[in-house]
């Protein structure tokens, strides 16, 4: 699948640096109403301050939520995360250059 950036991630921290909004629990904040949900979860990066959706940003994997430790469950949010992005993505327009949608 084509994309624009890929970010891979290994540790027990999500990085502030990204300018996503970390809960206390260091996690990156979630919409608690999501519009793509994958097994009743949220996979959409939220602004509370806002009080909205950041669209087209979707978390998974121990920054969406820490787990248990265990690789397989960190394996299958990611998945779940990647089925919430495509469903997203499918309700987009399509435009003929896709880096147009880059452009805001």
């Amino acid at each position: 699948m084509d994309c624009d950036t890929v970010i891979f991630c290994i540790g027990d921290k999500v990085d502030d640096n990204f300018g996503l909004p970390i809960n206390k629990w260091n996690e990156f904040v979630k919409n608690p109403e999501p519009q793509f949900p994958m097994e009743g979860m949220s996979y959409e990066a939220f602004d509370p301050e806002a009080n909205q959706p950041i669209e087209g940003v979707f978390v998974a994997g121990w920054s969406r939520e820490a787990s248990s430790g265990l690789v397989g469950v960190a394996r299958k949010d990611g998945e779940n995360g990647g089925r919430a992005a495509l469903k997203y993505l499918e309700g987009l327009a399509p435009v003929s250059n896709p880096r147009q949608r880059l452009r805001r």
